[in-house]
């Protein structure tokens, strides 16, 4: 299965910097990362948790 999607687009600087910095420390890690879903900014509870590779 490989789906891909597109959820937001940042013109921001300081956003592409941090995206940046995100796929360096990816493929630093050989493709490994993470994805947790909170349905609320509570901080309490998390609905998803997954450990995903990136195939490269």
């Amino acid at each position: 299965l490989v789906d891909r999607w597109v959820l937001e687009t940042f013109s921001d600087r300081q956003v592409a910097a941090a995206a940046q910095t995100f796929l360096q420390r990816q493929k630093a890690s050989l493709g490994l990362h993470f994805l947790l879903v909170q349905p609320d900014d509570s901080g309490m509870t998390y609905t998803g948790f997954w450990l995903l590779q990136r195939e490269f």
